[in-house]
């Protein structure tokens, strides 16, 4: 945050808040955090976008890995943007 400098001045704080809350959750990154149905929903979100893949990452990368493929993919499998 600090290397944006003047950039972050000029922003708004509603903005400002929010980048930083990114920053923190991710890197700038974008979050997906929340019920794995939150989850199936920002991811269906980014395909309508055109996004065609993602890079996730996991602070206990074994457990969320499996959290991820137990209860989230079946939900993308449902949507039909994950086959």
């Amino acid at each position: 945050m600090r290397l944006q400098g003047a950039e972050a001045r000029l922003m708004p704080p509603e903005v400002l808040a929010i980048m930083r809350q990114r920053m923190a959750a991710g890197a700038g990154g974008f979050p997906l955090v929340g019920t794995p149905d939150t989850i199936a929903e920002r991811l269906e979100t980014l395909g309508a976008a055109g996004i065609d893949g993602a890079l996730l990452t996991w602070i206990d990368y074994d457990t969320g890995l499996a959290d991820f493929i137990r209860d989230v993919l079946p939900l993308l499998v449902k949507a039909g943007i994950r086959a």
